[in-house]
């Protein structure tokens, strides 16, 4: 996994962590909107994996 992909699974993970401690609705669209782009990366299945 690239540097990038672990970013954004690192940083998809702390999204949800925090919205879901703090049902904070920005912190929810902060991560579908990363998530979308995760989609879209070369290393999808891999940062998948990593945040199922």
């Amino acid at each position: 996994m690239s540097p990038e992909a672990a970013g954004i699974a690192a940083c998809l993970m702390t999204y949800s962590h925090h919205a879901c401690r703090t049902e904070c609705y920005a912190m929810t669209v902060h991560y579908y909107r990363l998530r979308d782009y995760a989609l879209q990366h070369p290393e999808c299945s891999a940062i998948m994996r990593i945040i199922d």
